[in-house]
Parts: C-alpha cells; sequence; structure tokens
C-alpha cells in the first residue's frame, strides 16, 4: 500500500493550448491542447496564431498571499531560476484585502464544504495571446512568484520535426 503524501502548501499548473474559453456557467472549455510537447513543422522563428496558458494556483489559506506575479520564460529567455527577465510578466492582486478569502468562502459555503475542510484558496489566470513568438526551439516555462518564492507551475518542450 502506498503512502499518501500531502500536498504542499502552493503548488498549481498550466493548461497549454490555442484558446481557453469560459462558458456561462463558468466551466472552461481548453480548445487544442498540448500534452508535453508542441511539435514544430515550420521553421523558427515561427508564429502561434493563438495560444493560451490557463494557469491555476492553490495555496493553503493559512499562508495566502493574493499578490501573484507571473512569469512565461519563452525558449531563448535567461534562465528562470536567477533572472526575473520573462518574455511575458503579469501580475495579479486583491482590489481589496481579503478578496479572495471571502470568495473562496461563499464558494465553499454554497456547495456545503464544512469550514475545517476549508484547506485551499485557488486562483485561475488565462492569458491568451494572438502572434505569439517563438524564436528557437526549447522549453516555454510558467512560473508564479509568490511571497518571495517563485514555484514551478507548468512547463512544455518545444521540438522541431
Amino acid at each position: 500500500m502506498a503512502n499518501l503524501v500531502d500536498s504542499p502548501d502552493v503548488y498549481g499548473a498550466t493548461v497549454f493550448c490555442d484558446d481557453t474559453r469560459i462558458e456561462s456557467t463558468g466551466k472552461l472549455i481548453h480548445i487544442g491542447v498540448y500534452q508535453g510537447v508542441m511539435t514544430i513543422h515550420v521553421p523558427f522563428p515561427f508564429l502561434l496564431p493563438t495560444f493560451s496558458f490557463a494557469i491555476t494556483i492553490s495555496q493553503r489559506v493559512h499562508v495566502f498571499d493574493p499578490k501573484i506575479t507571473y512569469r512565461i520564460y519563452l525558449p531563448g529567455d535567461p534562465d528562470d531560476a536567477s533572472s526575473d527577465e520573462a518574455s511575458i510578466v503579469a501580475e495579479t492582486n486583491e482590489a481589496a484585502p481579503g478578496d479572495y478569502i471571502k470568495h473562496a468562502a461563499a464558494l465553499s459555503n454554497s456547495a456545503g464544504i464544512p469550514e475545517e475542510q476549508r484547506e485551499f484558496v485557488r486562483s485561475f489566470a488565462n492569458m491568451g495571446f494572438q502572434a505569439l513568438q517563438i524564436k528557437q526551439p526549447g522549453q516555454i516555462k510558467v512560473r508564479a512568484d509568490i511571497g518571495g518564492n517563485r514555484y514551478k507551475v507548468g512547463s512544455i518542450v518545444i521540438a522541431p520535426k
């Protein structure tokens, strides 16, 4: 029998796809999802007509920090461990302190989740681009800076055929 290992205090994931749409019900539709490798059949550099990064971050309630800086390193960018020089940088923050916690509590209340079982606050960022240029083969790496730490929240290999 395997040991049950608890989730870390902060973790995330990214869906790499051609487009992400949000239905009126709040459900997401990911179109043209890539699974680990994007094989390119044309010479570099090339343009992706559309591309979407659907990023989900989960933080334990007791360490929750609403200020998140997303950094997306494209092939050819400096090393993500030692540089803030990413091709794409976006930041989120609460308009009023406590908004994310209140929203998460309201969703939990409507779902009937008891307060003692409310461990995480989840945030979602969808970044859609048109004509995203990829200069060379390599990796696209998605990172989230939260509370002085940089978290790996996804990567995909860009490989020539």
